[in-house]
């Protein structure tokens, strides 16, 4: 239900709407689903801020899947399971990362084709919504773990 609901009112991650994050996004490379790169590609580079000192290179490899969860008594698929799976790996100074963001979502089969698809795609777009926006919080989580780190080194020197 609450997966619907999200659909259903254009949900729109925090972290989409604004740039407060103090790093840059300098490279994407990507491998794997044309479709749902060029959705990730669009999503991230709002995040692009060439002001920044902290600079990312991103490597990226998508797989979207749609596979039958259940079906009726005549084999026709009632139910799909959509798994949208992406690994990232981060290069940063002095630093290489990786994260992989798997999300899903089962979805009913609808007998207008035409409509699944458009609905297919509403669900595509929100999945990568959700994708890019756990990316740029951990972002964050290694810019912060990164000035901590700097913080500390910088307290032990003057000692």
């Amino acid at each position: 239900f609450f997966s619907l609901f999200l659909i259903s009112c254009d949900y729109k991650p925090i972290y989409s709407l604004k740039n407060n994050n103090n790093f840059d996004i300098r490279s994407i490379e990507f491998e794997g689903d044309q479709n749902i790169n060029g959705l990730l590609n669009q999503k991230i580079l709002r995040f692009k801020k060439d002001t920044s000192n902290i600079k990312y290179d991103l490597k990226i490899t998508s797989n979207y899947n749609k596979e039958s969860l259940s079906k009726d008594t005549a084999g026709i698929t009632t139910k799909y399971q959509l798994t949208l799976s992406v690994n990232f790996l981060i290069n940063g100074k002095n630093s290489k990362n990786e994260i992989k963001i798997v999300k899903k979502f089962s979805m009913k089969n609808i007998d207008n084709k035409f409509d699944e698809q458009v609905y297919e795609n509403n669900i595509k777009n929100n999945l990568s919504d959700m994708v890019v926006n756990e990316l740029i919080i951990y972002l964050n989580r290694l810019q912060w773990l990164s000035n901590l780190l700097n913080y500390k080194e910088k307290k032990l020197i003057k000692k």
